[in-house]
């Protein structure tokens, strides 16, 4: 028979099989607890370090802190009472802030050490076996995400609760498979019905915890199996939006296959503009030369009749010179005549010679007439001429000016028909550049809808998954009345 102090001596039995047995009133068992539980902190650490690449060194060295030193430090000084909640607050503070500021990439790899946050919770009710598993659950997750994230394109809203519910089913299914062995470990050292005792209290309390774990399983398969019909909707959507995205793109490649043909007719169009201008303003300057030299003579000939009109007022002067003179030579050859005729015979001769230079004073005295008829109506059309002169230059002047004001009007066309050109083949460049904007963009919206169908087939693997975990729980739930039943046939 087995002495009673036996019972109540911890040291009595082997170390490991203290621990499984959930003595906790032993400081040796906390201590060792603690040790094991900042073990795994350090081996958590180090896995971290090598699968985030980006990890500075000031957060590292205060993980390091949190997960293995300060609690090892504290477990062996006057504090160490305080040691166990040491270790959960750190690991629940590292594992807050390692979920605030990492990257959507690196959640599959920090998510699943929510996994050892409750190992150590369960820690602090006696299981020290769950802590070592879950450490080397955590450490063996962290190889399998760095797969994951390289390979699959899992939603994280997905695989967030998924590997934490995935990690917990694991720890109590080893836990399911080891609890046999942990009854013969410590059954030498106790009685029958004490054995009987520790076994039918330590199957209840398995079984409560197994049931409270297999209905959040089951909660959480609802719960990825609604996220999981959300993201399946939302995909639905997206391939409609994309579908309804890409007949836009397409009337719109339509719409700019038109506006380029508009634009190279307009390009044309307005080509041919600019060489008529040309043509119309060469023309013009042409003209305007022309007139400029048909003004310069007009002006000459007007200077010419002009002087001509001069000239003849000195004619005009010197015939009435040379009429005075007639008039005066034909008054000296009748007063000639006079005295001839008082001469009598011996002035005969000189009367006739008076007669004569009368007559001739008569006949200059006509033709002087005559000269100055002429010379009036040279004057007459002389003053015509220099009148139409005058009209023909001011009309020259103003076609000039006209010309000049056309020339004016079809140099300012050309100019603006010039800018429409660059306008037109600016536009051309655009639609050009709008074209390859609608071709890239047409090969994004095909890279949306392969991503939306690798998301949609994604949604199915997680909808599976959950409909697994739904089995796997009423599996647990069965095992739990099996295990209550058999308990009460015993």
């Amino acid at each position: 028979m087995t002495p009673k102090n036996q019972l109540d001596t911890p040291q009595r039995l082997p170390r490991w099989s203290q621990v499984l047995a959930a003595w906790r009133n032993g400081e040796e068992n906390r201590q060792f607890l603690v040790d094991v539980a900042a073990l795994n902190g350090l081996l958590v650490w180090l896995c971290l370090m090598v699968a985030l690449d980006h990890v500075t060194l000031a957060p590292a060295v205060l993980a390091l802190i949190t997960l293995s030193i300060a609690p090892v430090a504290l477990n062996y000084s006057r504090l160490s009472a305080y040691a166990p909640d040491a270790l959960i607050g750190g690991q629940i503070i590292t594992y807050s802030l390692a979920l605030l500021f990492v990257g959507a990439a690196d959640w599959l790899t920090v998510v699943p050490f929510g996994v050892l946050i409750w190992g150590y919770i369960i820690l602090l009710r006696g299981i020290a076996s769950l802590v070592s598993w879950s450490g080397l659950l955590g450490m063996g997750w962290i190889i399998v995400t760095r797969f994951l994230n390289q390979s699959l394109d899992f939603s994280a809203d997905v695989l967030s609760p998924l590997a934490l519910f995935t990690g917990m089913i694991i720890i109590f299914g080893l836990f399911n498979q080891r609890r046999q062995p942990i009854i013969p470990t410590i059954a030498p050292h106790l009685t029958t019905a004490q054995a009987a005792t520790v076994t039918n209290a330590g199957l209840a309390i398995l079984a409560e915890q197994i049931g409270d774990t297999a209905k959040q399983l089951d909660q959480a398969a609802g719960t990825i199996h609604s996220i999981t019909t959300q993201q399946s909707s939302r995909a639905d959507q997206q391939t409609n939006v994309v579908a309804e995205a890409n007949r836009e793109l397409d009337d719109f490649r339509y719409l700019a296959l038109q506006a380029r043909s508009k634009a190279d007719e307009m390009t044309h169009l307005a080509q041919q503009a600019v060489s008529v201008a040309q043509n119309g303003n060469e023309t013009i300057q042409a003209a305007l030369e022309g007139m400029r030299y048909t003004r310069e003579s007009v002006l000459m000939v007007g200077q010419t009749i002009g002087q001509l009109a001069l000239h003849l007022r000195h004619i005009s002067q010197i015939i009435t010179s040379v009429s005075d003179i007639a008039t005066q030579s034909n008054f000296l050859a009748l007063n000639a005549q006079i005295e001839a005729a008082r001469a009598g015979e011996q002035g005969r001769g000189f009367s006739i010679v008076a007669e004569e230079v009368r007559d001739l004073a008569e006949q200059s005295r006509r033709a002087t007439g005559d000269v100055r008829t002429v010379l009036k109506e040279i004057q007459q059309a002389i003053s015509l001429a220099v009148d139409a002169t005058e009209s023909g230059a001011q009309g020259v002047e103003a076609g000039l000016n006209q010309a000049e004001e056309a020339g004016a009007v079809i140099a300012s066309l050309y100019e603006t028909i010039a800018r429409g050109d660059m306008a037109a083949k600016a536009i051309l460049s655009s639609i050009d550049l709008q074209s390859d904007g609608v071709r890239r963009l047409g090969t994004a919206m095909q890279s949306l809808d392969q991503v939306a169908m690798q998301n949609q087939a994604s949604t199915r693997m997680a909808e599976n998954i959950s409909q697994d975990l739904s089995r796997l729980s009423g599996k647990l739930m069965a095992t739990i009345f099996q295990s209550e039943s058999h308990a009460g046939v015993s």
